[in-house]
C-alpha cells in the first residue's frame, strides 16, 4: 500500500498558484491531503509523511517556535520533509535542518562548497555585491549560515521553479482568487486540478505557436525598481538601472500589469534582473510572449525547469552590467541572429511542461 502525503501549507499566493501545482495535479494520482497550517490545530495532523512549505515564513529568526513545531509534527508522522520555495538558490536554512528527513529546495548551486561559507544578504549574488562592490545592509545585516556537517548537506534535493504555475494568475480581488484561497483554508485545493490542467494544456498550446517576430519592436522591456529590496539584494538591479537609465531603446519604469503584458508581446527582448532570489516570474512571461530573454548569468545554481542554457535559451549578461549594452546594441542591430534563441526557449520551456508528471515522479515519487 503506497504511504499518504499531507502537505501542510500557508495561503501564499505563490504557493497556491506555483510551488503547489504540481502537487494539485498530480493529487489523484498519489495519495496527496492538503491542509491548511492553523498552529492551534496541528495536533489534528496525523499521517505516515508531511512536507511543509510556507508555514514559517516571516517566522524563520522564531526557532523556538520552528523547533516546537517540527517536534509536533514528529510525534504525529514518520517522516517530515521541508520544500523550500525561496527565491534563491542559496538561502536554506541549515538550523533546523537536522530535524528534517529531507529538504527540497526549488533552486539550488551548482557548487555545494558554497554551504560551508557563511553568506552575507543569504544569497550568492548579494555576497557577491558585499564582496566586490562593498555594499552594506545598514538597516540589517543577514547571514545565512554555513552547514555544520555533510549530512546536513546530504539532505538536500532539487524541486521545482516558477515554471510550474499559472499564467497568468488570477487578478488580485477577482472571483477565482476568492475561490482559491476558500479552498486553500479548508484543505480543498485539490478541486482545482481540473482549472489547472486546462491551463496547463492551454499553455503548453501556446507554446507551440510560432512567435511572429516581424510584428516585434526594436525596444527592450526593463520594468523594474531597486528602492523596495535589501542594498545587497538591489544592488543588481541598480547597477543595470544605472548602465540603461539613459538609452532611449530600453523601457523603464513601472507600468500597470495590463500594459506590461502587453508590451512584452510586441518587444523583441526583456530585461529580467534578480530580485529576492535568481528565478522570476518575468523570465517565464518573456519566454510564454515571444520575448528574448536577457538575464544576469545564471551558470552558478541549477534549476527545473531550465530555461537557463545560455546563448541558446537565454541571453547572459555579467553579474556587474559591464557588457549590457554591448549586447544589448547586437540583440536590436542584428535580430534576425537571435530569433532562433526565442524559439529554443519556448521548445524548451514547453518541453517541460509535458514532462512535468513525469519529473514530479521522480523528485516525490520516493515520498509515497
Amino acid at each position: 500500500m503506497k504511504k499518504s502525503l499531507t502537505v501542510l501549507h500557508s495561503d501564499e499566493e505563490l504557493e497556491l498558484y506555483f510551488t503547489l501545482y504540481p502537487f494539485i495535479l498530480n493529487h489523484d494520482k498519489y495519495n496527496i491531503h492538503f491542509r491548511y497550517f492553523d498552529v492551534s490545530k496541528i495536533n489534528q495532523c496525523h499521517g505516515n509523511v508531511v512536507l511543509f512549505t510556507r508555514i514559517f515564513k516571516n517566522k524563520f529568526s522564531d526557532l523556538d517556535f520552528i523547533y516546537k513545531t517540527i517536534d509536533k509534527l514528529r510525534r504525529s508522522f514518520n517522516y517530515i520533509y521541508f520544500l523550500d520555495d525561496n527565491a534563491g538558490a542559496d538561502s536554506t536554512h541549515f538550523e533546523f535542518i537536522d530535524k528534517l528527513d529531507g529538504y527540497f529546495k526549488a533552486k539550488l548551486p551548482v557548487d555545494f562548497s558554497i554551504f560551508e561559507n557563511k553568506i552575507y544578504g543569504r544569497q550568492i549574488f548579494s555576497d557577491y555585491y558585499h564582496q566586490q562592490f562593498n555594499v552594506i545592509d545598514k538597516d540589517k545585516e543577514n547571514y545565512r549560515e554555513p552547514a555544520s556537517n555533510l549530512n546536513q548537506i546530504n539532505k538536500l534535493k532539487l524541486a521545482f521553479n516558477l515554471g510550474y504555475g499559472l499564467y497568468p494568475s488570477p487578478k488580485s480581488g477577482s472571483i477565482k482568487r476568492k475561490i482559491g484561497y476558500g479552498l486553500c483554508y479548508n484543505g480543498k485545493i485539490h478541486l482545482l486540478k481540473s482549472y489547472y490542467r486546462l491551463r496547463h494544456l492551454k499553455l503548453i498550446n501556446e507554446l507551440s505557436k510560432q512567435a511572429n517576430y516581424k510584428n516585434k519592436s526594436l525596444y527592450i522591456s526593463a520594468r523594474f525598481r531597486y528602492q523596495s529590496y535589501p542594498k545587497s539584494i538591489g544592488y543588481q538591479r541598480f547597477l543595470l538601472e544605472e548602465k540603461i537609465q539613459q538609452n532611449k531603446r530600453f523601457l523603464t519604469g513601472l507600468v500597470p500589469s495590463e500594459k506590461y503584458m502587453r508590451e512584452l508581446k510586441t518587444v523583441f527582448a526583456t530585461l529580467s534582473p534578480f530580485g529576492y532570489g535568481e528565478v522570476c516570474l518575468r523570465d517565464f512571461e518573456a519566454i510564454i510572449n515571444g520575448s528574448l530573454l536577457i538575464k544576469p548569468d545564471m551558470s552558478h545554481m541549477k534549476t527545473t525547469p531550465n530555461i537557463y542554457i545560455p546563448n541558446e535559451t537565454y541571453i547572459p549578461i555579467k553579474w556587474d552590467g559591464s557588457d549590457l549594452l554591448d549586447k544589448a546594441d547586437d540583440i536590436l542591430s542584428n535580430p534576425e541572429d537571435y530569433q532562433k534563441i526565442i524559439d529554443n526557449s519556448r521548445t524548451v520551456y514547453r518541453k517541460s511542461l509535458l514532462d512535468m508528471d513525469e519529473k514530479f515522479a521522480g523528485v516525490f515519487g520516493p515520498l509515497f
